[in-house]
Parts: C-alpha cells; structure tokens; sequence
C-alpha cells in the first residue's frame, strides 16, 4: 500500500513537471490560438509563451499581399494571399492571421491552406470568439525563405454577399533564436478590403448622428446628399429602421435603443457609408 502511494506521488510530481515545462516550450508548432491582436482577442505576449516580447502596432515589418495587389473583394471568389515579415539577423519567424467584418467582429469568409508543409488551420477559439478562423505556421514554416526573410501563402474565398469592409488582423514574431519565450519581437498589422459597392467609408467629419434617449428621436446631420436611403443596424448586423434622408432630418424610432454601438448604413448613389455611433 505504502509503494502504491509513492508510486501515486511520483506520478503527480512528474506531471506536474510535464505541465510547468509545456508552459515554457516555444510555440514553434503553432501560435496560440487567438493572438493576431484583433478586437477581443490577445496577442502572443501572454504567460507561457513570449512573456516579455515586445509589441510594435501598424508595423512596417509585415507587408500583406492581397491577390493582384487588389483593395475590393468580389462576393465567393477566392484570392491568394502573401503576408511577408523582414528582420536583420532574423531566421526564425511566425505569424498568424484572422479575417473579420468591420461591422460586427465576426469571422469573414473561409481560409484555406495551399502550403501544407508551411502553413496550418486553427478553428478552436473560446466564446465569445468561438466563429473565428485562424491560419497560422507549422514547424517547418518558421524558417526563413530567404536571408532576413519569411513569406507564408494561403487562399481566402471572400463571403457569398457584401458585408461590407473586411479586415485581416496578423501578427508576426521575430524571434532571437534562443529556444525559450523571452526577447522576441512581436509585430501587429491590420489589411482593410472593401465590398464591390467601393463604398461603406465613414464619413467621420460629415456624416454626425446623435440618440436622444429621452425621447427616443435619432439625429442625422450634415449628409449633403439631396435624397437617399439609410439603414440603422445593431453592430450584429440586425436592421432596427430604414430612413429616407434629405439633408438634416430629425427621426422617432418605434422601440428604445438600448446602450451599445450601432451603424448608419447611408446609400448615396454608387457609394454607400457607413457611420457608427455609440448609445449610453
């Protein structure tokens, strides 16, 4: 009994050293899932993976190449995708990347891998992220292509309508080659595409909405548009009203809007806007 009780604790001892190493191996099959620094999400600077790392926004490093070096996806079809990374006396990299409506921070369109030995899928995220697609590198696809320099392909289909403007959230890692999760350098970089309507810009200095709660009356001011159509959306995408638009209008909504955000989809000829406005 005594020997079947220290067998028993030398088991729990070295699966408690199992787990303090995993903690500590460099993510080099794959990134964490939900790490590319996208609305909701983190980055790879988290405990028991690159702890100290530091974080460059909007880096200059990553460069995305979105099929012919177009900025306007067309519903269903399928695009090549190239994102490169450079860094001097760096031969050990890793990226991952997501695809999300700018309108409601879901998952847009499907990733599929084209480079199997260099590239792999991710789709295990927790709630409330849970729809998201990721594509991240295998182990193979952390060495450097060429001196200095990493790129990683995939294809996009684009979603079978307009949902408006997509962006892909990517990270990448410069690493210093040390075998452990300190002094590597993390690199976030957002690519916006559009829909074919070439158009939901916000009109940020323009366009201005306001909700007076009180009497639950909408504002729109300042649209220079003779006469147009407007949508008003929760940021899920659910339509709560339409408006006919002339110039500055005053609107009373059947129902209260309840504290959040909210989008004005306003279609001016060709071009369609899309303004987004707080309530609290």
């Amino acid at each position: 009994m005594k020997a079947g009780l220290q067998f028993g604790i030398v088991l729990v001892a070295l699966a408690s050293v199992a787990i303090a190493l995993s903690s500590f191996i460099p993510k080099t099959s794959g990134s964490h899932i939900s790490s590319t620094g996208a609305p909701g999400e983190q980055t790879c600077k988290q405990a028991g993976c690159h702890i100290d790392a530091s974080i460059v926004s909007d880096s200059v490093t990553n460069t995305f190449l979105f099929g012919n070096n177009e900025s306007v996806y067309t519903p269903g079809q399928t695009y090549q995708i190239k994102i490169t990374t450079r860094r001097s006396g760096v031969s050990k990299f890793g990226f991952q990347a997501v695809a999300l409506s700018e309108i409601t921070e879901t998952n847009a369109g499907l990733m599929a891998i084209t480079d199997p030995v260099r590239t792999q899928l991710q789709d295990y995220a927790s709630p409330p992220i849970q729809d998201r697609l990721y594509v991240t590198h295998t182990a193979n696809g952390t060495i450097a292509n060429t001196a200095d320099s990493i790129q990683w392909s995939f294809d996009w289909t684009a979603p079978n309508t307009d949902i408006g403007p997509i962006v892909f959230y990517f990270a990448t890692n410069c690493t210093n080659q040390n075998n452990q999760n300190t002094g590597d350098e993390l690199h976030l970089s957002e690519f916006r595409i559009t829909g074919p309507a070439s158009g939901m810009e916000e009109r940020q200095k323009d366009l201005k909405v306001y909700y007076d709660g009180s009497r639950q009356i909408l504002h729109i001011k300042n649209f220079l548009a003779a006469s147009t159509c407007a949508k008003l959306m929760t940021i899920e995408g659910q339509k709560i009203g339409d408006f006919y638009l002339s110039g500055n209008s005053d609107y009373a909504l059947v129902q209260a809007l309840p504290n959040g955000i909210y989008f004005l989809r306003v279609e001016g000829g060709s071009t369609a806007y899309l303004k987004r406005f707080m309530v609290f």
